[in-house]
């Protein structure tokens, strides 16, 4: 993958843009119609299983969020921030969950944040809904997945 044991391998490149760096391509291009420029985009993106039952995971947090559901993504790279529309989610104390959340949004520090994830789960499923990504104000479906993971965040807002 581009990214393995928390550390970037590669860049998602198309065919143009990985001859322009004089690299091998690592995505594929797409577009949301014939009268866009072809991108490289993502189509299926997860976080493989890790070995650990997710129920260890709550019970090993003893203040945290326990997330099921995020509507949306966005990412800074220059300020090496990445933001999360969180949309279904419980609070986590003392290695329970406890009471069910409003919508919010996290911020998250980009640099080391899959070397930040000290808890990874065995349950990798994919979501159900169909997922989109817009680059460049194209949005393309993509599939996404996760197991139950524990990182640190930087910020919650409501």
């Amino acid at each position: 993958g581009l990214v393995d044991r928390g550390r970037v391998g590669g860049l998602l490149l198309d065919r143009r843009r990985a001859e322009a760096l004089g690299r091998s391509r690592t995505g594929h291009g797409r577009c949301a119609s014939y009268r866009d420029d072809v991108r490289p985009r993502m189509g299926c993106t997860f976080l493989a299983a890790g070995r650990t039952d997710p129920r260890e995971i709550v019970a090993d947090t003893a203040s945290g969020l326990f997330i099921r559901r995020m509507t949306a993504a966005s990412a800074d790279p220059a300020a090496g921030t990445a933001y999360l529309r969180v949309s279904d989610a419980d609070r986590i104390e003392q290695g329970r969950r406890t009471k069910p959340l409003r919508p919010f949004v996290i911020e998250v520090g980009l640099p080391g944040l899959l070397a930040g994830l000290d808890r990874i789960g065995n349950d990798l499923a994919f979501d159900t809904t169909v997922a989109s990504c817009i680059k460049g104000g194209q949005p393309l479906a993509v599939s996404v997945g996760a197991p139950t993971i524990r990182l640190p965040v930087n910020k919650v807002s409501p």
